[in-house]
């Protein structure tokens, strides 16, 4: 799935005007997902500025976790999460610090994997797996550190919760959302202000 989104993103990205400011971005991920185990992923993003202090942005990531670890009832689970959404950002003064606050809506597919079941036994060298698909929404507010004009560092925390109506439906699947990672910028050309550059880092 990544694969995938990584290539939108990068088709996408090339659709916009050369004058865009496009940030493009990297990250790894931790999720508690309710009724889940802790799933720790990865994930690719793409924003465009659409105002001053606010972008839209794309972000995928998947992510995986493990229950009953080691024993014959061995159960993985997996989540790939697809969203779209609005990103704000303020300065903090005097300081190469950002605030930030985000939103998004999309749509997630989850699965579980486990020892083949017959009956009260389990057959640990066959699985089963099933699967399902649903609406997610999510909100983080974060921090980020602009290294250079292009470069920057980011850490999120917020809330994600995934709606599904087949497989989970009877589960929670929402719960704290924390992605950390980098960001590049593909266009930072300087302002003039008060008869020197400065950057506009949005």
């Amino acid at each position: 799935m990544l694969k995938r989104v990584a290539i939108v993103l990068f088709v996408l990205s090339g659709l916009v005007s050369a004058r865009a400011s496009v940030r493009m971005e990297g990250f790894g991920s931790l999720y508690l997902p309710g009724d889940f185990p802790a799933q720790y992923g990865a994930g690719v993003g793409a924003s465009w500025v659409a105002a001053r202090g606010m972008s839209l942005y794309l972000r995928g990531a998947f992510a995986t976790g493990l229950e009953y670890k080691g024993e014959p009832n061995e159960t993985a689970y997996g989540t790939g999460t697809a969203l779209a959404g609005l990103r704000f950002r303020g300065s903090v003064p005097d300081t190469t610090f950002f605030w930030t606050a985000s939103t998004a809506l999309g749509g997630s597919f989850a699965y579980r994997q486990q020892a083949k079941r017959y009956g009260a036994f389990t057959d640990p060298s066959e699985t089963e797996t099933v699967y399902d698909i649903g609406p997610t929404a999510g909100a983080w507010l974060g921090i980020e550190y602009v290294y250079t004009p292009r470069v920057g560092f980011f850490l999120d925390a917020g809330y994600v919760h995934s709606l599904y109506f087949k497989e989970f439906k009877d589960d929670t699947v929402g719960g704290l959302s924390v992605i950390g990672g980098v960001s590049y910028r593909f266009r930072s050309a300087p302002t003039v202000r008060r008869e020197k550059p400065v950057y506009e880092y949005r």
